[in-house]
């Protein structure tokens, strides 16, 4: 089983995944049955949900947190140079042949191109990389150089089933895909944008899934992959798939002890080795959220591993969701008309062709008309229609083009237009780097260019009509106060957004452009928040990297820090925002700089405990606080301990929260602390002291936060009052409730559900009444439940509310039914019984429960007797003599 990606070279380049699985065999290319259109409708099964109820955002989340559960620890990412395996190891028998089918890929005769021999990668890495593409390969998970036996695979399978602690099916080749995405997205040659993926077989489930769950992948074309493993089971057609990891099924079979594999047994086996597979990850709910990407499905109409009526579901539902998307072009599903679980000619054909349509290679029309830029004049040689044109261009002071030298051959055929050296020339060359950055721009040709040290030249690759002489426009606006009116003027969200991104294309340096395009960049990433387009400003903070080597490293990192906020405060977002500060970890780390990248590795650690990845934010501030110490920070180091102690709150470890609170104190009493930093302070420190039951204290700290948030009209004021209240509910002084709501400077300010919810329980406390104490639990759930600060105390006083109602229901008997004490105080007769029994164990009366009778007998309170008190100090001081007297005879006999 391999893996491919491609993608077109250099500097600008787009990237196609490719997987391959060694499951092929030859065919002869057919008419294809395109499955478009209306799809039967089909009835939706129990407890399945709707289109409208596939949330794309959240299905990822809990998809990326699976991976996670079964994860080893992770290692930093690294590319080491691979060597070719001469002599593969196959796990199947007989071995895998590569047919015809893979040889037709569109391939081009390029000399010196250099044939890959390792289990015959060439017949498609090749072919790609011939036309431009940059391929790269991976093994899955125990194939190929990750197998270490002839039955790695087999063996991986059953110890899934049996431990439960991998995943090789599928999903753990998926994990390496999104890693391979990391590695991909890095790289200068590669544009992140135009990142594809496909395969066969095994690969096309690789490619799927892997498209569903990390939209870097723009483009996706699973091949004979995509099936419907509920349907699957439901009408009785798993056979044939099981039929391909038969082993690990007998093994199932045998542990479950069944006769034969049934339909449980399958079911148990994919929940198992792959959970959610034949569930919530199925195809009717991850193939609709790739939309709006370009995804083109390939399967055989008589494939017995991926039936076509079990995709009736996911073709409708990815169709109205490619519709809504407003792009239903993107979307299409082919069965291949007589054709199996087989790769074809035509297949590949159809692979090629989406990926050149959708990744713009090739993707030109007709004529390649240049537009505009202030003095500056393209010459273009008399060709005919249509003819391939290189055309190297160098522009001199004045724009003077000063000769053109013809040349014949691949790659530099036709023409070449003349250099002339910029070295000294400060304005030829920035006349040049703007032309650089206005064919950068364009989208309706392929761009190739190289610098050399002493003079520029720039390639350009189109077809070309009957052209002597074209003017050139820039499709960038000026970097001026005027343009970011216009932004501001726009009608529609998305014009400003367009003319705002012009503002950024314009490739001016001086510092006024700088200035508007720093603006425009807080403009546009406002914009993108309140349109909730959160990819797009992940994408934002990679295409500003050149522009960052152009301001100072404080306003980048101020940038920076602006667009992570900006995708933190759009909802569903904590997976992208990880990723997100860990790609630009990885960047700040390749530019050095630091100062950065402790800011972005502290909010990478702050996601984590809120996604609660507690081991890798643990390990991350640990070196964190080291590396910050040690450049002595204090500013930083407040808020790394600070977080550190919030982490080792969440973990239930209060001394090490309490000593990293501390710390932070201690940093923070040595610098100027902004206001909201010590609020922060305030509210950990009285979050802390409530934990412990010093209620008093923890209400004055929750007073100091109060008074800093309220000064700067911070929204956490209102759980800072919130807490205050508690503190006084907890310490029974909820009658202050009211006058601390009813004070000037809280006031009809914080009204509001918050406030509501702990009004409702204090006065619950006041009648010490549990049935009102439930329906404020009930009516404001969100406010009380939910908050985990608050739920924790609240139990604590339910548990108090409850032992005082029983005490004072109980004191006028000395024996009660049981059910009569919970008819009165109207709780269930089980956990009144409970209650009853747990309070006499705790000695808060002296009594004994009757169950057979179900009733409660109490006593009175035994009187004290004074002789076992006395005769304890008796023996106490009788001991304190015996020790004098050792001690004096011990003085004597020295």
């Amino acid at each position: 089983m391999l893996l491919y990606v491609t993608a077109i070279m250099p500097h600008v380049a787009h990237v196609a995944a490719l997987t391959h699985s060694h499951h092929t065999s030859s065919s002869s290319p057919s008419p294809a049955y395109k499955c478009g259109g209306g799809s039967a409708q089909q009835p939706v099964a129990s407890g399945e949900q709707t289109m409208e109820q596939i949330n794309a955002s959240k299905l990822r989340s809990q998809f990326l947190h699976l991976l996670r559960t079964r994860r080893s620890p992770q290692v930093p990412l690294s590319v080491e140079l691979g060597h070719p395996v001469l002599d593969p190891m196959y796990q199947e028998t007989p071995h895998p042949k590569f047919s015809e089918a893979m040889e037709s890929c569109p391939k081009e005769d390029i000399p010196n191109l250099k044939d890959l021999k390792e289990e015959n990668l060439y017949l498609r890495t090749e072919a790609y990389a011939s036309r431009g593409y940059i391929a790269v390969a991976i093994d899955s998970r125990y194939h190929g150089e990750r197998a270490s036996s002839m039955t790695a695979y087999r063996d991986a399978l059953v110890s899934s089933w049996r431990k439960g602690d991998t995943m090789p099916f599928v999903f753990d080749t998926v994990w390496d895909l999104m890693k391979l995405a990391d590695y991909l997205t890095q790289r200068a040659d590669i544009d992140p944008s135009k990142i594809g993926i496909t395969g066969e077989s095994l690969g096309g489930m690789h490619a799927w899934f892997a498209a569903a769950a990390d939209t870097r992948y723009a483009v996706a074309v699973p091949i004979i992959g995509v099936q419907g493993f509920r349907w699957a089971i439901d009408h009785n057609k798993w056979q044939s798939r099981v039929d391909s990891i038969k082993d690990v099924f007998e093994e199932a079979r045998v542990d479950i002890g069944k006769s034969v594999i049934d339909k449980e047994v399958v079911e148990k086996v994919w929940d198992r080795i792959a959970p959610g597979l034949a569930s919530e990850f199925d195809s009717p709910y991850t193939i609709p959220i790739i939309a709006p990407r370009p995804l083109l499905i390939l399967n055989g109409e008589k494939d017995p591993r991926c039936p076509l009526e079990g995709l009736e579901i996911p073709k409708s539902r990815a169709r109205k969701a490619y519709e809504e998307a407003h792009c239903p072009d993107k979307f299409k599903l082919i069965a291949q008309p007589g054709i199996g679980h087989e790769l074809t000619p035509f297949m590949v054909k159809e692979a090629s062709d989406w990926f050149d349509r959708f990744l713009n290679y090739r993707n030109t029309t007709a004529d390649f008309v240049p537009a505009t830029t202030p003095n500056t004049t393209l010459l273009l040689e008399n060709l005919p229609i249509g003819h391939p044109l290189f055309a190297g261009i160098c522009l001199a002071a004045k724009s003077e083009v000063i000769s053109d030298y013809p040349n014949q051959g691949w790659p530099s055929s036709a023409v070449m237009l003349a250099t002339r050296r910029c070295e000294g020339d400060s304005r030829a060359a920035d006349e040049l780097m703007r032309v650089m950055i206005w064919l950068r721009g364009r989208t309706r040709c392929s761009r190739r260019w190289a610098v050399f040290p002493r003079f520029f030249v720039i390639v350009l690759y189109a077809p070309v009509r009957n052209l002597k002489s074209v003017t050139m426009s820039s499709s960038y606006l000026p970097a001026t106060t005027e343009s970011l009116d216009q932004a501001q003027e726009a009608k529609k969200p998305s014009e400003a957004i367009s003319i705002l991104y012009r503002i950024l294309e314009n490739p001016s340096s001086s510092a006024e452009a700088l200035r508007i395009k720093e603006k425009a960049i807080s403009n546009l990433a406002d914009l993108l928040r309140e349109e909730n387009r959160a990819e797009e400003l992940r994408s934002l903070l990679t295409q500003l990297r050149p522009f960052f080597s152009l301001i100072p490293k404080a306003k980048t990192a101020k940038i920076v820090r602006s667009i992570i906020d900006a995708v933190a405060k759009i909802p569903n977002t904590s997976d992208l925002q990880i990723s997100l500060c860990k790609e630009m970890v990885q960047w700040t780390r390749t530019e050095k700089r630091t100062f950065l990248r402790q800011r972005v590795e502290a909010r990478l650690a702050s996601l984590l405990m809120e996604s609660k990845e507690y081991s890798e934010a643990l390990a991350l501030l640990s070196s964190l606080i080291t590396e910050v110490r040690r450049l002595d920070d204090k500013l930083l180091l407040v808020d790394i301990e600070l977080l550190e102690s919030k982490l080792h709150f969440s973990l239930r470890n209060l001394p090490k929260a309490k000593a990293s609170l501390t710390a932070a104190r201690t940093a923070a009493n040595a610098i100027y602390v902004p206001p909201d930093q010590q609020g922060t302070i305030d509210l950990q420190s009285g979050i802390l002291h409530a934990e412990e039951k010093d209620y008093k204290t923890g209400y004055s700290y929750f007073y100091e936060a109060f008074e800093a948030f309220n000064a700067l009209e911070d929204p956490r004021a209102i759980y800072s009052l919130k807490y205050m209240l508690l503190c006084k509910i907890m310490v029974s002084q909820a009658d202050d409730v009211a006058g601390i709501l009813s004070s000037a400077k809280v006031g009809l300010q914080y009204q509001g559900p918050e406030v509501d919810a702990m009004k409702a329980v204090a006065h619950a406390h006041a009648q010490r009444s549990l049935r009102l104490f439930e329906t404020a639990l009930r009516d404001f759930k969100a406010q009380l439940e939910e908050d985990p600060i608050v739920h924790r105390h609240l139990s604590s006083l339910y548990d108090t509310l409850l032992e005082q109602n029983l005490c004072r229901l109980i004191e006028p008997f000395s024996r009660v039914e049981i059910a009569h004490i919970a008819e009165l105080i109207e709780l269930p007769v089980d956990h009144v019984e409970k209650k009853l029994s747990q309070m006499i164990l705790d000695k808060k009366f002296a009594g004994t429960l009757d169950q057979g009778a179900g009733c409660l007998i109490i006593f009175d309170d035994p009187k004290t007797d004074a002789i076992y008190p006395a005769t304890l100090e008796t023996i106490s001081n009788i001991g304190k003599v015996v020790d004098s007297l050792y001690v004096r005879s011990a003085k004597i006999m020295a």
